[in-house]
């Protein structure tokens, strides 16, 4: 559940926290992004109360994991050598961060307009 939260929390807030700095765009309103995403994590959390830089963190592990299963079940789709594929499907809210595109690296593929909380430019 919480990880379920978590990803749709930085999915409604990915404009703010990935876009580009700018007048509209500033630190602080990045902040208050995290920390909106933190509290919407531990609302829901049973075991114990995170930080931001905690909640931060488990977003990157999240993500490393995710591409990582991903890189690995596109090699494994390349390969001959019949059979199915080995590798387990994605969990669904991994299939969620890999279809909508929230790596650091790529744009984010998420509808535009009243998505991002607060960011008006």
């Amino acid at each position: 559940m919480e990880v379920e939260v978590l990803v749709d929390a930085v999915g409604t807030n990915y404009k703010i926290l990935y876009g580009k700095f700018s007048p509209c765009l500033t630190n602080n309103m990045k902040t208050m992004a995290w920390e909106s995403v933190t509290e919407k994590v531990i609302i829901v959390s049973l075991q114990c109360t995170r930080g931001v830089m905690e909640v931060l963190k488990k977003w990157q592990d999240m993500q490393s994991v995710v591409k990582k299963k991903e890189a690995q079940r596109r090699k494994n789709l390349t390969q001959t050598a019949g059979g199915p594929s080995q590798l387990p499907m994605l969990k669904p809210w991994e299939e969620k961060m890999h279809l909508t595109g929230m790596d650091v690296e790529s744009e984010p593929k998420i509808a535009d307009a009243g998505e991002g909380e607060g960011l008006n430019c």
